[in-house]
Parts: C-alpha cells; sequence; structure tokens
C-alpha cells in the first residue's frame, strides 16, 4: 500500500462504523463512552494507517485496533474502581489477608491466562486469514453472522460452514493435533 490519506482512511473506515460502534456499545453499554472509544479508534487507525501493509486486512485490523481500545477502557476502570476502596473498610488483618489472596490467585490466573492466550493467539495465526477475520470478528467482534457475512461478500451458510471449519481446525492446533 503506497502514501495514504486522510480521504483513503475515511473511505476504509466509512463502511465499518456502525459495525464498530456496535462492537464499543456490546462491550460498554454507554453511548457517551462508545463516542470516546470510537474518537481514540480513529485516530489510532489515521496515525497507524501506514502499518498497513494490504488494504484487504483493513477490517480485521481496524477491529483489533477497536478490542485494543475497548481492553485498554475496561483496564482503566478497573485500576480506578480498585483505588476507590477504602482499605480502612476491611480493617486493617483483613485488608492485608485479601490483598494477599488476590495477589495469589491473580498470579496463578495471569500465568495461566497468559500461556492460554499464546497458545490460542499461536493455533488462530496459523489458519489463514479469511479464517482468521472470521472468527476474530464473531468472537472478538461480538459481530452477528449475517453482519460478518455481508462484511466478506459471501452468503450465510458459506459463512457457517467456513466458520465451522475454522472453529475445529483452532480447536485442533490449539490442542495440538495438527
Amino acid at each position: 500500500m503506497g502514501k495514504t490519506n486522510g480521504q483513503d482512511f475515511d473511505a476504509l473506515i466509512s463502511p465499518l462504523e456502525d459495525i464498530l460502534l456496535c462492537m464499543i456499545w456490546r462491550k460498554v453499554g454507554d453511548a457517551e463512552i462508545v463516542r470516546e472509544i470510537y474518537h481514540e479508534v480513529y485516530l489510532a487507525g489515521l496515525v497507524n494507517l501506514h502499518q498497513l501493509r494490504e488494504v484487504e486486512k483493513f477490517p480485521a485490523w481496524i477491529c483489533a485496533i477497536t478490542r485494543n481500545a475497548i481492553h485498554a477502557y475496561w483496564k482503566k476502570e478497573r485500576k480506578k474502581k480498585a483505588r476507590e476502596i477504602p482499605m480502612d473498610f476491611y480493617g486493617p488483618s483483613n485488608a492485608q489477608r485479601i490483598l494477599a489472596n488476590t495477589a495469589i490467585e491473580s498470579a496463578e490466573e495471569t500465568v495461566l491466562s497468559i500461556d492460554e492466550n499464546n497458545r490460542l493467539a499461536a493455533a488462530l495465526a496459523a489458519l489463514d486469514p479469511t479464517e482468521q477475520m472470521i472468527l476474530k470478528l464473531a468472537y472478538y467482534g461480538s459481530l452477528p453472522q449475517k453482519e460478518i457475512a455481508d462484511i466478506l461478500g459471501i452468503s450465510l451458510s458459506a459463512l457457517k460452514m467456513r466458520k465451522a471449519r475454522a472453529l475445529k481446525k483452532l480447536r485442533e492446533r490449539f490442542n495440538g493435533t495438527l
């Protein structure tokens, strides 16, 4: 992809705007926050468009940016809520016990989660780009199958068949049978 500008970006993102807004809405549910996140996605996409090597991958690329923006929002919210809990509410000994148990559980969960995420990412990366896009739009983007079929320009039945095959391949690769 050669030099791009804001008009190129607008032409690429316009057909996906409703999908991205729905994707954000499903995860956040607040119109003001949806607008803020979409604005962040738009700016990140516009600024980083030069990194996109193949225009055909734009929908998956911008969905990944959207997913990351949603994740960043919730991460910030969790940190904000954690700071709002007064420690004296629990009492000094209870607070220490709660923090210690939470730290141990969180560390174990984090290690398991990282391992599973790495295996899943590797299994997903081994699929062909169309299969990756179908699964990402369906599971990360939470898009209905009809919308995914429209994005890809295929029939709903073809999408269902491709999705089933992609899931089967993903399971086999994730479990190490392929």
